[in-house]
């Protein structure tokens, strides 16, 4: 079944998604098959709004405490079909869901920095506090090194000056 530009197709047991323009060189043969009457791309796809995803670490119930822009970024908005949202503070909101898309849950939190905090599943505790043991390493290993100063080359304007002197053309930045 062709959604959008992701081919979604039931093999056995295991739904598989092809994104179709990552395809090269098919080949029609004459073997079809058919999908459950109750398909749904939705359905097939992890219970979230973060694309054709479906983790291997299976179905997971999720709880995350949400607090500052984070908070703000998700009031009102819907990203789990079946999550509810709590107020538990006037400056803190927990969200539970369940979804198949672990690793991009774990991104999108990450993404908060400190305004979204994983409370449940105890693996998905470790695994966010490992990402950002492992983002805080990298930085300080790249803000110990020194910054090297890069010559100040004169370099040609990126567009036609139509005769000013300060190398401004308005036209060129002016939205037709």
């Amino acid at each position: 079944r062709l959604c959008g530009s992701v081919l979604s197709v039931k093999l056995s047991d295991i739904a598989k998604l092809f994104n179709i323009s990552k395809i090269h060189s098919p080949v029609i043969i004459d073997r079809t098959f058919d999908l459950p009457e109750d398909h749904t791309f939705k359905k097939a796809n992890g219970n979230g709004r973060f694309g054709a995803y479906k983790s291997s670490k299976g179905k997971r119930s999720f709880k995350i405490a949400f607090k500052g822009e984070a908070l703000k970024e998700i009031e009102g908005k819907t990203f789990f079909d079946d999550q509810v949202v709590t107020r538990s503070n006037k400056d803190e909101s927990i969200m539970n869901f369940t979804s198949y898309q672990y690793e991009r849950i774990l991104d999108w939190i990450v993404g908060f920095s400190y305004d979204a905090t994983p409370l449940e599943p105890e693996e998905f505790v470790r695994d966010w506090k490992d990402k950002w043991l492992e983002t805080i390493t990298k930085m300080k290993n790249h803000l110990s090194k020194p910054i090297l100063k890069q010559e100040n080359k004169k370099t040609a304007a990126p567009f036609a000056t139509s005769g000013k002197q300060d190398g401004h053309n308005p036209s060129a930045t002016a939205c037709h």
